[in-house]
């Protein structure tokens, strides 16, 4: 019995066991999740390169959203010449969250980013998504479904 376990540990391990996350979402069609994605809790993307992301941090410090809004606002446009386009209040996952949508350029072509940030107690969500300008736009109804669909699965306090 003790191999038995021990061998369903090791092969556990081996296929990359992940602990659960504290969300769940479906792909969205015409998306592919991608795995072994280290900086992402989950991240997906079409052929044609918009790309989804979602991180799940510590909160902690903790703060409300409004600051982690303005601190993301802040980085990615003094620090990456992002152009804020739109800052929206949004439900996610039947959470007050702040959703900031920025355009900038890659090599010329104009890109769309979007981001959206959700808080708990225990987790501060970063949704992302993201593409040259003309591709998402087209895909943009499919990634405002996502942001719908996003639940929270941990406890409320």
């Amino acid at each position: 019995m003790k191999r038995a376990v021990l061998a369903l540990a090791l092969l556990l391990a081996a296929c990359g066991h992940k602990p659960k996350r504290p969300f769940e979402l479906a792909t969205p069609a015409g998306f592919v999740e991608l795995p072994r994605q280290s900086d992402f809790d989950y991240r997906a993307s079409t052929v044609d390169g918009v790309v989804l992301g979602v991180s799940a941090l510590r909160h902690d410090p903790k703060a409300d959203v409004g600051f982690w809004a303005d601190a993301t606002l802040r980085r990615l446009r003094l620090r990456n010449g992002y152009a804020l386009l739109e800052q929206r209040a949004v439900q996610v996952g039947g959470r007050e969250a702040r959703q900031l949508r920025f355009g900038h350029d890659e090599a010329g072509t104009p890109h769309i980013y979007w981001i959206t940030l959700v808080t708990t107690d225990d987790h501060l969500f970063l949704l992302e998504a993201g593409g040259a300008s003309a591709v998402f736009q087209s895909r943009a109804p499919v990634v405002e479904g996502w942001l719908a669909a996003f639940q929270i699965t941990e406890r409320r306090r």
